[in-house]
């Protein structure tokens, strides 16, 4: 008796066990679909109709939080749809208005309220040749967010980010500009535009550019303002995306704006910027070969000589600094060193001629 009640207990265990096993697998189903769809749409114009939920379709995780839909719409004239909440069992319904259906114009951002009333959202669809992209900011709480959604509408092929390269495209010198370069899979769509993301602090804000170009090439400038002396491959970083068209992009915008994007495999492409610019040979100052940047300094930056280097042309230099083995000869020009700058003879040599050497404010004068 003792052994039949021993078993029965052990089998009622296994049971326990296997219950939890199953609901354990039901919340990693359930959650963590919800953690790559969060959010979806439905309605005749992009999914199958309006039988909620078996006619949801669920978006995909897009660049940060955002979430992304590509689909081409069922037919032409007015398609309608609504967004869903699709997360955490929540299938709720989502419009604009609630007395109206609303218009969605491409690249327009919008905000959504619940529909309780009916009403939908609706896009003008001029042919069937055309992808439709539809973003989200976020996903995992009703999309009611202010400014949380955006549609795309991309007249063919949708084109992705190849590679990305910039020139220089090895050390960069303060106050240089870069110009960064894309190859893009194919020739851009109607609809469909590249642009440069850029920041010098790690993103903790950034500065988005719209790229200009033909074909498959598209390039765009991050500029030698940017470019301070010393700035760390940490905070100095920039990747590409494509977006819709003709669009001005704020740093908070950039996420829900990206339909795809190259950042180097995630890790974001980055450079440092040189403490100042170097010489590369002995010559005049305005000749090219005598700078290792392989141009002549731009304003207002600091100089470090290891050549002899002759002023040819008036320069104004943030410091200068003249290394062991460099000369300085001002010829007849001017050289303004600009408020707060130092002249710092480092164990080369001075040499004046007839020119002038300026302070334009308060300086510093070291060395001999």
């Amino acid at each position: 008796m003792y052994k039949i009640q021993l078993t029965c207990y052990t089998f009622v265990e296994k049971l326990i066990f296997m219950r939890k096993i199953l609901l354990l697998v039901f919340k990693v189903l359930l959650f963590g679909n919800a953690s790559i769809a969060q959010n979806g749409i439905i309605g005749s114009g992009f999914t199958s109709g309006w039988s909620n939920p078996s006619n949801i379709v669920g978006f995909s995780a897009g660049v940060g939080s955002s979430r992304i839909y590509t689909d081409s719409a069922n037919g032409t004239g007015n398609q309608f749809f609504r967004l869903v909440t699709l997360w955490a069992g929540s299938n709720t319904e989502w419009a604009i208005s609630s007395s109206a259906d609303s218009e969605i114009v491409p690249n327009t951002v919008y905000s959504t309220s619940a529909s309780s009333s009916g009403f939908a959202l609706f896009t003008n669809v001029p042919s069937g040749t055309q992808n439709y992209v539809f973003k989200t900011r976020a996903g995992g709480n009703p999309p009611n967010t202010t400014n949380n959604f955006v549609l795309f509408r991309v007249s063919g092929t949708i084109v992705n980010v190849s590679s990305v390269s910039r020139a220089p495209a090895t050390a960069v010198f303060p106050g240089q500009d870069i110009t960064v370069t894309a190859t893009l899979s194919g020739s851009l769509s109607t609809g469909q535009g590249v642009y440069l993301r850029y920041t010098t602090n790690n993103f903790t804000n950034s500065t988005v550019v719209a790229m200009t170009g033909s074909g498959t090439s598209y390039s765009a400038v991050i500029p030698g303002s940017a470019n301070t002396p010393g700035l760390s491959a940490s905070n100095a970083k920039y990747y590409v995306f494509t977006s819709g068209n003709g669009l001005s992009i704020s740093h908070n915008d950039a996420d829900l704006y990206t339909i795809n994007l190259n950042n180097n495999s995630g890790s974001n492409y980055s450079y440092a910027v040189e403490s100042s610019w170097t010489t590369a040979s002995a010559g005049n100052w305005s000749n090219t070969a005598s700078w290792t940047a392989g141009q002549v300094p731009p304003s207002n930056q600091p100089i470090t000589l290891s050549h002899a280097i002759t002023l040819d042309q008036p320069a104004t230099v943030s410091s200068l600094t003249i290394n062991s083995g460099g000369t300085f000869d001002n010829g007849s020009q001017t050289l303004t060193v600009s408020a707060a700058g130092t002249l710092t003879n480092s164990g080369g040599t001075f040499t004046r001629s007839t020119g002038t050497v300026a302070f334009a404010g308060t300086g510093t004068i070291s060395g001999t």
